[in-house]
Order: C-alpha cells, then structure tokens, then sequence
C-alpha cells in the first residue's frame, strides 16, 4: 500500500464506490491538515452541487480514535466541527 494526497484517497474511494471513505494518518512532512471542502479530486468537470455531495461520506479520523461502524455517517457529518475546532491546525 502506498501514501497518497486526500484528494487521491476520496477518488480512489468514489471510483470504487466505497460507502465511506476514512481519511487518517496525515503526513507529518505538512504542518497543517487541508480543508475538506478545498480538496478537489482528478474530475473537476462536477457542478456544485456534485462537488457538495462528493464528500458526503468522508470522514477525518486521528490516532486513537475510535468509532463504531452505525456512527461512520454522523461521523462524515463531524467534519466541518473538526474544521473549526482545530482551525488553527487546518491549513488557512
């Protein structure tokens, strides 16, 4: 298995249909983690609209973190708390 960018994982997840897509183990060579909603995948022909429900089913996980499997789409609805609890962390 390699690394790859956010925007690679969540391709990877939506080509293959993925129900969800859990985004973890963030590179440390970037001091900051990327925004969600400014991550873009390989297709940028999507509307708007597209590109809101693109990431409907992504979630942020940390070390240590746990969830229960019934919790991934509340999980997926967390992101955007994430952001603003650690905007400092998130890249600006």
């Amino acid at each position: 298995m390699r690394h790859c960018t956010m925007a690679q994982a969540i391709d990877v997840g939506r080509r293959m249909n993925a129900k969800y897509t859990i985004l973890w183990h963030f590179s440390q060579r970037y001091a900051k983690i990327p925004f969600l909603s400014d991550t873009k995948t390989e297709d940028e022909s999507q509307k708007d609209e597209k590109q809101e429900q693109k990431f409907n089913n992504v979630c942020i996980s940390f070390d240590f973190m746990r969830i229960h499997l019934s919790d991934l789409p509340r999980a997926c609805e967390l992101v955007p708390i994430f952001e603003s609890m650690f905007y400092d962390e998130w890249l600006i």
